[in-house]
């Protein structure tokens, strides 16, 4: 199944999944670092999504930063939609994606979604004075603002609908998640996390690509971290180093001609 939860920030998306990682007895995939027991958290690449185990839960918080609608045509999109398009076929693995708007996600991720999850926060009817007297503590500072509020979910049942707009979805439900029950669930990710884009070394390459010197400042500092592994400087062995801790591989000519001595630094 295929679930997209929709929602601006701090109306209860990523605590929704983590919520579901907690009491599930599966291994989680993430994309955010996750505090769950049994080591069951896995951290989840774009290459990890083609190998995925059967029957495991998989999340992808803030999932535009993977595949967004203005590249629809790019590799990477066609290349994990395919992907996610096969996990459904696989036995009882569930996938959630999150996303504060639902046009900003790629449209094949919209039209094969299952259940679409429209996340807000409802005022729950309490009031300050009723926590404290006149609404405020012997210092003089207000009651927090989360007391007033629970998380509201709605369920859009996609199965029977092939649009794409939200508004023409099914409502088959609604859920209505008390603060004081769901804050238990902080402690198992870090809410200020920053999800790093897909390819984050390419993108960033490519934005140095008009900045000369600050391009071949994160080249040297690139040429510095691989050459402890290379036991020769061949265009092979610097592909290998550039594979193996992760940068992207458009650095390549600039380090070699580094490490050969080509380039002053």
């Amino acid at each position: 199944m295929l679930y997209v939860l929709v929602g601006r920030k701090g109306m209860g998306k990523t605590i929704f999944c983590t919520r579901k990682a907690v009491n599930s007895e599966r291994d989680v995939w993430a994309n955010l670092r996750l505090y769950l027991d049994g080591n069951r958290f896995k951290p989840l690449g774009v290459s990890d999504l083609m190998n995925l185990p059967n029957s495991v839960m998989c999340v992808i918080d803030e999932a535009y930063t993977w595949f967004e609608s203005r590249i629809s045509g790019s590799v990477l999109n066609r290349y994990i939609s395919y992907v996610i398009y096969q996990l459904r076929k696989k036995g009882y693995t569930d996938l959630f994606l999150t996303a504060q708007r639902f046009s900003t996600l790629d449209y094949r991720i919209r039209v094969e979604a299952d259940v679409i999850i429209k996340c807000e926060r409802q005022n729950n009817g309490v009031r300050p004075e009723d926590i404290l007297p006149n609404g405020k503590d012997e210092n003089g500072n207000r009651v927090p603002y989360y007391h007033f509020w629970d998380f509201k979910y709605t369920f859009f049942d996609v199965v029977l609908n092939e649009g794409v707009s939200l508004g023409n979805r099914i409502k088959t439900t609604k859920a209505i998640f008390p603060y004081d029950k769901m804050k238990e669930y902080f402690k198992y990710y870090n809410t200020n996390e920053v999800i790093d884009p897909a390819y984050k070394e390419s993108m960033e390459y490519d934005l140095l690509k008009d900045n000369p010197s600050k391009l071949f400042e994160k080249a040297k500092g690139i040429a510095d971290d691989i050459s402890s592994i290379l036991n020769e400087i061949t265009h092979d062995t610097i592909s290998l180093a550039l594979m193996k801790k992760g940068y992207s591989p458009k650095y390549h000519k600039v380090v070699f001609n580094i490490l050969k001595g080509k380039i002053e630094v």
